[in-house]
Protein backbone atom coordinates (compact mmCIF):
# COMPACT_ATOMS: atom_id res chain seq x y z
CA UNK A 1 0.00 0.00 0.00
CA UNK A 2 1.80 3.79 -0.84
CA UNK A 3 1.93 5.54 2.03
CA UNK A 4 3.49 9.17 2.85
CA UNK A 5 5.10 10.08 5.85
CA UNK A 6 4.06 14.16 6.84
CA UNK A 7 5.69 15.26 10.14
CA UNK A 8 5.77 11.39 11.57
CA UNK A 9 2.61 10.82 10.43
CA UNK A 10 1.71 8.18 8.00
CA UNK A 11 -0.22 8.55 5.30
CA UNK A 12 -2.64 5.85 3.18
CA UNK A 13 -4.80 5.73 0.16
CA UNK A 14 -3.06 7.39 -3.18
CA UNK A 15 -6.00 9.19 -4.22
CA UNK A 16 -4.95 11.23 -0.77
CA UNK A 17 -1.82 11.47 -0.69
CA UNK A 18 -1.79 12.40 -4.62
CA UNK A 19 -4.44 15.08 -3.74
CA UNK A 20 -2.07 16.19 -1.23
CA UNK A 21 0.97 16.15 -3.11
CA UNK A 22 -1.03 18.27 -5.89
CA UNK A 23 -1.98 20.87 -3.44
CA UNK A 24 1.40 20.92 -1.96
CA UNK A 25 3.35 21.67 -5.18
CA UNK A 26 0.88 23.52 -7.38
CA UNK A 27 -0.18 20.69 -9.49
CA UNK A 28 -4.01 20.90 -8.93
CA UNK A 29 -5.26 23.14 -11.35
CA UNK A 30 -5.99 27.11 -10.81
CA UNK A 31 -9.85 26.91 -10.29
CA UNK A 32 -12.10 24.57 -9.23
CA UNK A 33 -12.93 24.58 -13.09
CA UNK A 34 -9.75 23.03 -13.97
CA UNK A 35 -9.87 20.87 -10.49
CA UNK A 36 -13.26 19.58 -12.22
CA UNK A 37 -11.29 17.99 -15.32
CA UNK A 38 -8.13 16.60 -13.64
CA UNK A 39 -10.68 14.91 -10.81
CA UNK A 40 -12.51 13.71 -13.96
CA UNK A 41 -9.21 12.19 -15.67
CA UNK A 42 -7.88 10.81 -12.11
CA UNK A 43 -11.06 8.79 -11.70
CA UNK A 44 -11.31 7.75 -15.41
CA UNK A 45 -8.19 6.35 -14.85
CA UNK A 46 -8.82 4.73 -11.75
CA UNK A 47 -11.92 2.69 -13.10
CA UNK A 48 -9.50 1.72 -15.59
CA UNK A 49 -6.83 0.71 -13.17
CA UNK A 50 -9.41 -1.09 -11.29
CA UNK A 51 -9.96 -3.50 -14.51
CA UNK A 52 -6.50 -3.98 -15.08
CA UNK A 53 -5.58 -4.78 -11.32
CA UNK A 54 -8.84 -7.52 -11.31
CA UNK A 55 -6.86 -9.50 -14.04
CA UNK A 56 -3.50 -8.76 -12.45
CA UNK A 57 -4.03 -10.30 -8.73
CA UNK A 58 -6.47 -12.87 -10.37
CA UNK A 59 -5.04 -16.25 -9.07
CA UNK A 60 -6.76 -18.73 -11.45
CA UNK A 61 -5.16 -17.31 -14.27
CA UNK A 62 -1.68 -18.42 -15.72
CA UNK A 63 0.45 -15.76 -16.83
CA UNK A 64 -0.28 -16.93 -20.25
CA UNK A 65 -3.98 -16.53 -19.42
CA UNK A 66 -3.54 -12.98 -17.79
CA UNK A 67 -1.42 -11.62 -20.97
CA UNK A 68 -4.27 -12.92 -22.93
CA UNK A 69 -6.91 -10.91 -20.34
CA UNK A 70 -4.53 -7.85 -20.32
CA UNK A 71 -4.80 -7.62 -24.03
CA UNK A 72 -8.28 -7.86 -24.34
CA UNK A 73 -8.69 -5.48 -21.54
CA UNK A 74 -7.16 -3.03 -24.04
CA UNK A 75 -9.24 -3.52 -27.13
CA UNK A 76 -12.46 -3.58 -24.73
CA UNK A 77 -15.18 -1.18 -25.95
CA UNK A 78 -15.19 0.50 -22.36
CA UNK A 79 -11.38 0.88 -22.37
CA UNK A 80 -11.56 2.59 -25.86
CA UNK A 81 -14.87 4.58 -24.44
CA UNK A 82 -12.75 5.67 -21.08
CA UNK A 83 -9.69 6.66 -23.77
CA UNK A 84 -12.14 8.76 -25.91
CA UNK A 85 -13.98 10.68 -22.67
CA UNK A 86 -10.51 10.99 -22.19
CA UNK A 87 -8.79 12.36 -25.52
CA UNK A 88 -12.12 15.03 -25.53
CA UNK A 89 -10.78 16.38 -21.98
CA UNK A 90 -7.17 17.07 -23.72
CA UNK A 91 -8.76 18.78 -26.83
CA UNK A 92 -10.41 21.49 -24.89
CA UNK A 93 -6.94 22.72 -23.79
CA UNK A 94 -5.37 23.48 -26.51
CA UNK A 95 -6.78 21.92 -29.19
CA UNK A 96 -5.52 18.59 -27.30
CA UNK A 97 -1.71 19.84 -28.12
CA UNK A 98 -1.25 21.07 -24.24
CA UNK A 99 -1.67 19.36 -20.81
CA UNK A 100 -5.41 18.71 -19.66
CA UNK A 101 -5.55 22.01 -18.07
CA UNK A 102 -3.48 24.62 -18.22
CA UNK A 103 -0.57 25.18 -19.51
CA UNK A 104 1.91 23.27 -17.12
CA UNK A 105 1.97 19.24 -15.94
CA UNK A 106 -0.61 18.46 -13.36
CA UNK A 107 -1.88 15.69 -11.21
CA UNK A 108 -3.95 14.56 -14.39
CA UNK A 109 -1.01 14.21 -16.15
CA UNK A 110 0.83 12.58 -14.15
CA UNK A 111 -1.72 10.13 -13.19
CA UNK A 112 -2.40 9.76 -16.94
CA UNK A 113 1.51 9.60 -17.64
CA UNK A 114 1.86 6.88 -14.88
CA UNK A 115 -1.11 4.64 -15.09
CA UNK A 116 -0.43 4.34 -19.04
CA UNK A 117 3.08 3.53 -18.65
CA UNK A 118 1.86 0.48 -16.72
CA UNK A 119 0.46 -0.98 -19.64
CA UNK A 120 1.26 -2.16 -22.91
CA UNK A 121 1.86 0.81 -25.41
CA UNK A 122 -0.59 -0.11 -27.91
CA UNK A 123 -3.45 1.30 -25.62
CA UNK A 124 -3.17 4.19 -27.01
CA UNK A 125 -2.59 3.57 -30.51
CA UNK A 126 -5.95 5.02 -31.61
CA UNK A 127 -5.17 8.21 -29.90
CA UNK A 128 -2.72 10.42 -31.46
CA UNK A 129 -3.27 13.21 -28.75
CA UNK A 130 -3.24 11.21 -25.70
CA UNK A 131 0.38 9.82 -27.35
CA UNK A 132 1.27 13.09 -27.54
CA UNK A 133 0.46 13.68 -24.16
CA UNK A 134 2.23 10.92 -23.08
CA UNK A 135 5.48 11.73 -24.71
CA UNK A 136 5.39 15.34 -23.55
CA UNK A 137 5.17 14.19 -19.97
CA UNK A 138 8.19 11.80 -20.28
CA UNK A 139 10.52 14.44 -21.87
CA UNK A 140 9.11 17.46 -19.97
CA UNK A 141 12.03 18.98 -17.85
CA UNK A 142 10.46 18.29 -14.42
CA UNK A 143 10.55 14.59 -15.12
CA UNK A 144 13.11 13.87 -17.79
CA UNK A 145 16.03 13.38 -15.63
CA UNK A 146 14.22 11.29 -12.92
CA UNK A 147 12.96 9.04 -15.45
CA UNK A 148 16.39 8.32 -17.32
CA UNK A 149 17.72 7.48 -14.12
CA UNK A 150 15.03 5.95 -11.72
CA UNK A 151 16.43 2.36 -10.40
CA UNK A 152 13.14 0.52 -9.49
CA UNK A 153 11.38 -0.83 -12.31
CA UNK A 154 7.48 0.00 -13.30
CA UNK A 155 5.30 -2.76 -11.90
CA UNK A 156 4.88 -5.26 -14.62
Amino acid sequence: MPTLEIDGHTVCQSAAINSYLAETFGLNGANASERLVINQVCETLNDFWNDYIEVWKNKTLDSDQKNAAFAELLVKETTKLKLSFLESLLKRNHDGHGYFVGDSITLGDLVFFHTTGMVDKSLLNDFPLLTELNNRVRHSAELKSYLDNRTHPPMP
